[in-house]
């Protein structure tokens, strides 16, 4: 008989595959709140059209270590404890492309509020960041965040 998925494997597979088709799709677009007669600067910025480069090997390459740690036969401990770190890692590397891109000889900036705003790959990155972050917490038995996210999961 075939073993069923925990929910722990199941949060790490949505968030290695969040964080695997996040780092593809755009990562900042023009604000779509700002009026019609605005002044946007027609800027292309990194981030703004689909595909892989910069940072994103990094998310993809920390993320792929996890997906095979959890096949490989790896301690409990360690296994929870990268998984964590990676999650934690991408969700910090997403805030830091996001605030640190620099837009040069404009008035413009990116933010949640600005004239460039987070676009759906960076949203999806960083969900698939605290997907993995929360799969390594609940992975290890003796862990105390594992009954209290238990208990919240299960209501």
């Amino acid at each position: 008989m075939a073993r069923r998925p925990t929910r722990s494997a199941l949060l790490l597979v949505a968030g290695v595959s969040g964080i695997a088709v996040g780092v593809y799709l755009p990562w900042v677009q023009t604000n779509p709140s700002f009026p019609s007669t605005a002044e946007v600067p027609t800027v292309l910025l990194d981030g703004m059209l689909p595909g892989i480069r910069g940072l994103d090997f990094v998310l993809l390459g920390g993320a792929g270590l996890v997906a095979v740690l959890y096949v490989a036969s790896v301690g409990e401990g360690a296994r929870s404890v990268l998984t964590v770190l990676s999650g934690l890692g991408t969700v910090l590397l997403c805030l830091y492309r996001l605030f640190a891109t620099p837009i040069t000889g404009f008035d413009a900036a990116i933010g949640f509020d600005a004239t460039f705003v987070p676009a759906e790959g960076w949203y999806l990155t960083v969900l698939g960041g605290l997907l993995l972050a929360v799969a390594g917490a609940v992975q290890r038995p003796d862990n105390p965040v594992r009954k209290t996210l238990r208990t919240a999961l299960t209501g």
